[in-house]
């Protein structure tokens, strides 16, 4: 377990070696990365939820995930099922957007045009088991466009670098 989230934190810093990201942003609606909990719970009512088994075990209490009732966030026109908002050490440093969807179809190839109209044309993440997503890297923020797979939905996520690499030394030194 503890090697699965080391591995997806590695995923998100290679990114970091892809191409430089145009329009790089350096917040996720107005939440700037690496402001901490209390400056945005006096902007937003943040609501914290469970992590999974996975993140409690390699992080403990140094990882929190939010959510903002009725939050709604439409991207290329597709409704997102959920928005967390991640923070680490009390510093917010991810957005993760799930949007419907088991199977790859239409709404997240619009996604993914309307991000390459935004950030340049990125990088295709291909595996074994075929084309993964696709993923942009800037200096500080990498933004990830993860396919369903498996049982996995569509996923895209901003990352703030910086932090998560701490997280990563973190994991790996456990």
């Amino acid at each position: 377990m503890k090697t699965a989230l080391a591995m997806m934190v590695l995923v998100i810093l290679t990114v970091a070696a892809f191409p430089a990201m145009k329009n790089e942003p350096d917040n996720f609606r107005g939440m700037k990365f690496g402001a901490t909990i209390g400056e945005l719970e006096k902007k937003y009512k943040l609501i914290e939820v469970d992590l999974s088994s996975d993140d409690e075990k390699s992080f403990g209490n140094k990882k929190k995930e939010y959510v903002i009732p009725n939050d709604s966030f439409v991207i290329a026109g597709a409704m997102a099922q959920e928005v967390r908002y991640c923070f680490y050490t009390g510093m917010f440093y991810s957005a993760h957007i799930k949007v419907d969807g088991k199977k790859r179809d239409s709404k997240h190839e619009e996604i993914e045009l309307f991000l390459k109209k935004m950030h340049g044309e990125g990088e295709s993440l291909i595996t074994n088991v075929g084309r993964l997503g696709y993923a942009w890297s800037g200096k500080t923020i990498s933004v990830l466009v993860r396919y369903p797979i498996f049982d996995r939905p569509f996923t895209l996520s901003y990352t703030h670098l910086p932090i998560a690499e701490k997280m990563y030394k973190a994991t790996i030194a456990r």
